[in-house]
């Protein structure tokens, strides 16, 4: 985990505020100040700073949201009873239950090939209020559908609660075995931080989700 958050996400972060200070200082001006903005805003951007905020910043805010619904095994925050009602309700509407959502996600997590992200979506459908989709690399669906990437289902959905199965997520304690790394996700996610994701998504203000 030390590596995982002090080598890899802080190498996102450092990569993208260099690159983000290369292009201010060439005179080009950015569609947003914050990170959620720019990766909003992604498509939209020059060639020169697209790639960057794609790849580094997309990796910035993916491990951002990870690591905030992480908490210590067995702590009061990971057990189904930290769950919000506003999303006990949702996920009810939804998958019926937590450990359907919990088995789809997990399985959506085993199957992506190569390195990338399962997600849990608000979709902004009442009836329908969460969706579980999948991204390549450090893709998110807040970018939407992007060239040369396989099309993001629910692009634009809101993301509250990522997996990460880049083979740095797991590999030192796991090996291979994406599996044994995908169960033992569940005894550290903290359900409070995924409620609390899930009240800023409904209120719009995705922002502070990895503020």
């Amino acid at each position: 985990m030390e590596l995982h958050y002090g080598t890899h996400y802080a190498g996102y972060v450092k990569n993208l505020n260099a690159g983000l200070t290369d292009a201010t200082a060439s005179g080009l001006k950015l569609p947003a100040t914050d990170l959620t903005g720019l990766i909003r805003s992604v498509k939209s951007l020059p060639a020169q700073l697209n790639t960057t905020v794609r790849n580094q910043g997309g990796g910035a805010w993916n491990h951002a949201l990870y690591f905030k619904h992480l908490a210590p095994p067995a702590s009061p925050s990971v057990q189904a009873a930290a769950i919000s009602p506003q999303l006990k309700a949702a996920i009810t509407l939804s998958f019926r239950t937590v450990e359907n959502v919990t088995a789809e996600l997990t399985a959506a997590a085993g199957k992506v090939f190569g390195s990338g992200w399962a997600w849990l979506c608000y979709t902004g459908n009442s009836g329908v209020p969460l969706a579980i989709t999948t991204t390549p690399n450090q893709d998110n669906p807040l970018m939407g559908n992007l060239p040369g990437a396989p099309a993001v289902k629910l692009a634009g959905c809101t993301p509250i609660l990522g997996i990460d199965v880049w083979e740095h997520a797991y590999y030192l304690k796991h090996g291979p075995k994406r599996p044994e790394y995908l169960a033992d996700f569940w005894k550290v996610l903290s359900w409070q931080a995924v409620s609390a994701n899930y009240a800023a998504a409904l209120a719009g203000n995705v922002a502070a989700m990895v503020a």
